[in-house]
């Protein structure tokens, strides 16, 4: 009932009590974090609904997405990609190829969208995330996001072998051990 009430500090107080104890029983309470007025809570319950698998909440997950009501479609796009909910996947795509296209593109949409496919779909979305890869060679902050996220969720042989071959231009233009860091934690 606390996460009810109308002091913020105790709605807060409790939803960290929910999820620090008892986020395994997400589907008992994740209704009452969604309506939550507060933002963090909101974005908590849409971080469960992903983990958690909670397929009634797919269709509103797609509308928050959509709207970015609250400045979560992020974390939106992350839970849909956990549910692989099918009606969303050509809208994911379209944005993640929105954003990478925007001059002022936002860092933390663009991991979001870009882990959200490889989360959907790795065999079909791997090599659409690879594919942006060459373009951004001059941008280390793009690249070094993609290359990062494609090496945690590489699942075969040849998608290793395409990462490395990437990899070598990049490197000798940023000398920059985190690009190394992630093949190194990949390959041992």
């Amino acid at each position: 009932e606390r996460i009810e009430s109308e002091i913020e500090q105790v709605r807060m107080w409790s939803a960290y009590h929910l999820l620090d104890r008892w986020s395994a029983e997400a589907g008992e309470f994740v209704e009452r974090l969604w309506r939550s007025s507060t933002v963090e809570i909101r974005d908590s319950a849409v971080t469960l609904i992903g983990r958690y698998s909670l397929e009634t909440y797919a269709f509103p997950l797609l509308r928050l997405f959509l709207s970015n009501e609250g400045g979560l479609s992020s974390a939106a796009a992350l839970a849909l990609g956990r549910l692989r909910y099918d009606p969303a996947a050509k809208l994911l795509v379209n944005r993640f190829e929105a954003i990478l296209g925007n001059a002022d593109l936002n860092a933390l949409e663009l991991e979001g969208l870009a882990e959200s496919l490889l989360m959907f779909d790795n065999r079909t979305y791997w090599p659409v995330v690879y594919a942006r890869l060459a373009g951004c060679q001059q941008n280390h902050a793009i690249f070094s996001t993609l290359f990062r996220l494609l090496c945690r969720y590489v699942e075969t042989h040849e998608q290793l072998r395409m990462l490395s071959l990437a990899y070598r231009e990049p490197r000798e233009v940023f000398h920059d051990a985190h690009l190394t860091q992630n093949l190194v934690q990949l390959i041992g």
